[in-house]
């Protein structure tokens, strides 16, 4: 077993609970020492060794394609035939939606989900 003080290489992670402590034990390192770059890989190599992806709001088209179970197409056909389907707001030239607005939606029982 690796000490508590050897750094992960990114070959070497395992998913698994001994990983994801040694991991959260050098990121609080990082945190303590003010390493930011540190911090930031450390956290990322966190999240890959969980599985879990950060949850994005605003979401973009594809989030709430992702998100509703459909094709991007059928969000746009969605979008233009009914009303009750959350209204996108502009970013740029980007549409996007708050998720709050989406799983309030999917919370609906007459939804499209």
């Amino acid at each position: 077993m690796k000490s508590p003080n050897k750094k992960i290489g990114p070959r070497e992670i395992r998913p698994d609970k001994v990983v994801g402590e040694e991991l959260l034990r050098q990121l609080a390192d990082a945190v303590r020492t003010g390493q930011r770059d540190e911090v930031f890989d450390l956290a990322a190599r966190l999240v890959a060794v969980s599985g879990e992806r950060p949850q994005r709001d605003p979401l973009e088209l594809a989030d709430v394609a992702e998100e509703m179970g459909v094709s991007t197409r059928t969000i746009w056909r969605v979008l233009g035939s009914d009303a009750s389907f959350p209204q996108p707001f502009r970013v740029g030239g980007s549409l996007r939606w708050r998720r709050a607005d989406i799983e309030k939606f999917k919370a609906q029982p007459n939804s499209r989900r």
